[in-house]
């Protein structure tokens, strides 16, 4: 039921080196099952944007391969990928106006999502201030913003807005402008669709639910008293089950409740594991991240389970 994409490309039509087709034959060749086609585009002037799409979605094929429509909305302060759609914003709409629009788009029929993308980037310096002042943000994208300061402090800002009671997800993509240089899915998001079939709507639910984790290189399946990331307990205790298996050695797996490291599993190199730990926790959210030596930045990365204390 676990299926991975990249939600960030782009294409010659904006700043890209390859066809839209280009980028279908290179996201297949890299295991990918779905693909978003993120062009850069702001206000009602994306024709281009759409005629990528006119031309990658025909290759489309439900159950096994799925294109995506969407649009990296682009304007001085922010960057925001719209996902399964575009919206026709002008250039000063706020990153709050964006996405309202997303958010009223979005339906049963034809689900809609919208994420901020590298908020610690240097070409978006606004991004991280806007982040803080909005009152709802579906997702987050982590691992893109250049150097490793600027990627953990794209984490923190998440677990900021975590702790602020915000219900946001993480994501992470290429934002791959040449599938040579960077290769379609060396960064990736794995959704859980269960018995549901791969569909536009199905992935697009996925991530607006959470039922995701983040990779480059790790397979990592975690459940919070059975409950997937993106659901809730309601329990004082907690038990944390670990699946692992990795294409790199890693050295821990840490445990992460409310911001804070609360338990670290020691690999010590291995490729695979099993475990679980129980914890007392408060209300907020749990999640998971594995890591190898000497590397900051994780191989893979859960969305939170979130967790409500029972009261006597």
């Amino acid at each position: 039921g676990w299926y991975c994409g990249d939600n960030h490309v782009h294409t010659v039509y904006s700043d890209g080196n390859d066809t839209p087709a280009q980028i279908v034959e290179a996201a297949r060749g890299e295991g990918l099952d779905w693909v978003v086609l993120t062009d850069h585009g702001v206000g009602p002037l994306i024709q281009h944007v759409l005629t990528a799409h006119q031309e990658a979605l025909p290759f489309s094929e439900p159950g096994t391969f799925v294109v995506l429509p969407g649009e990296e909305f682009t304007t001085p302060n922010y960057h925001a990928n719209v996902i399964n759609g575009t919206v026709l914003e002008l250039p000063t709409a706020s990153l709050e106006q964006v996405i309202a629009a997303v958010l009223k788009m979005n339906n049963a029929e034809r689900p809609m999502t919208i994420k901020l993308n590298h908020p610690h980037w240097s070409g978006t310096p606004k991004a991280p201030e806007l982040a803080r002042q909005l009152s709802a943000l579906p997702l987050i994208e982590l691992w893109n913003d250049g150097n490793n300061d600027n990627i953990q402090r794209t984490t923190l800002l998440w677990w900021e807005l975590l702790n602020k009671g915000m219900k946001v997800f993480a994501e992470t993509s290429t934002d791959s402008h040449n599938r040579k240089g960077s290769p379609l899915g060396h960064r990736r998001t794995y959704v859980y669709l269960g018995d549901q079939p791969l569909t536009a709507a199905a992935i697009v639910q996925a991530l607006q639910n959470g039922r995701s984790f983040l990779s480059r290189g790790a397979l990592l399946f975690v459940s919070v008293n059975g409950a997937l990331p993106g659901e809730t307990v309601k329990e004082r205790e907690v038990t944390v089950r670990v699946h692992l298996q990795s294409a790199i050695p890693i050295d821990r797996i840490e445990v992460v409740h409310n911001g804070e490291v609360v338990h670290a599993f020691l690999l010590e190199g291995k490729t695979a594991f099993e475990g679980e730990v129980r914890l007392a926790v408060k209300d907020g959210w749990v999640l998971v991240q594995a890591l190898r030596k000497e590397d900051p930045m994780p191989l893979a990365l859960t969305n939170p389970v979130f967790v409500k204390a029972a009261q006597n």
